[in-house]
């Protein structure tokens, strides 16, 4: 059988259904970050630098838990704060930063002309064209760090490259997958605000925030799960683990 990332992620997705509670109880950190956004607007300002620490959190106890590493206590309390989590989160701020200055400079650009309108059109295809290789490297790089592999550069590059194909159509799926979240969990805030419906069900704010946070956190965690274990799988079995000593 081809190893592929796109042949991993169709092995990994029935993989993160069987494992669901243990999958979601790791993404745990990155859902408890979602409602206060909802609830405290100013907690968009931490959001860019708390998510990746958060996602970085679940990388690294994601991989370890898809290659059987995680063992005794880290199984049933799984959460880390170490050199491998730092690396991670360290890795995801320079490219959620990257993704955010070149539709940035996408805005600058059209700012002022008649084709402004045209951000809106643009700004999947800015982020797919800046954040897959972003994303390809990620796929490879993580799991060597989450599983304390020697970082091989040249030797990861090379079996990218060689996979290139296939992960750009994973990577694409995944943009697309997360775009419709977000346009629709968007619309979904305009609409409860627009209509007032809080006010008209007697919502409070902070039950109406943790219900949207989960709402949105569980898929985003499941697409999540499914990308590291499909990139784990990949690592695992194309460029092999070394023995840990």
């Amino acid at each position: 059988m081809e190893k592929s990332i796109l042949n991993c992620s169709l092995r990994a997705a029935p993989y993160v259904f069987r494992k669901l509670p243990k999958c979601l109880f790791r993404g745990l950190p990155y859902l408890l970050i979602l409602a206060p956004v909802w609830y405290y607007p100013a907690f968009i300002y931490t959001k860019p630098y708390i998510t990746p620490l958060a996602i970085g959190i679940f990388i690294v106890s994601w991989c370890r838990f898809t290659a059987g590493l995680q063992k005794g206590e880290d199984r049933e309390f799984p959460y880390g704060l170490g050199p491998r989590e730092l690396k991670v989160a360290v890795l995801l701020f320079t490219m959620f930063f990257i993704q955010s200055q070149a539709l940035n400079a996408t805005f600058l650009i059209l700012k002022g002309t008649s084709s402004l309108s045209l951000l809106s059109y643009l700004s999947l295809p800015v982020t797919i064209a800046v954040g897959t290789p972003l994303a390809m490297a990620g796929c490879i790089l993580f799991p060597a760090i989450a599983l304390d592999q020697p970082l091989k550069l040249r030797k990861y590059f090379d079996i990218g490259r060689k996979g290139s194909g296939y992960f750009l159509l994973t990577i694409v799926a995944v943009y697309i997958l997360f775009s419709i979240m977000g346009f629709a969990f968007g619309n979904l805030a305009f609409f409860i605000d627009k209509f007032s419906l809080l006010e008209t069900y007697q919502i409070s704010r902070n039950n109406a925030s943790l219900f949207i946070a989960v709402l949105h956190g569980v898929p985003t965690i499941i697409i999540w799960g499914i990308l590291i274990s499909a990139s784990t799988i990949y690592f695992r079995e194309t460029i092999g683990l070394e023995e840990q000593t």
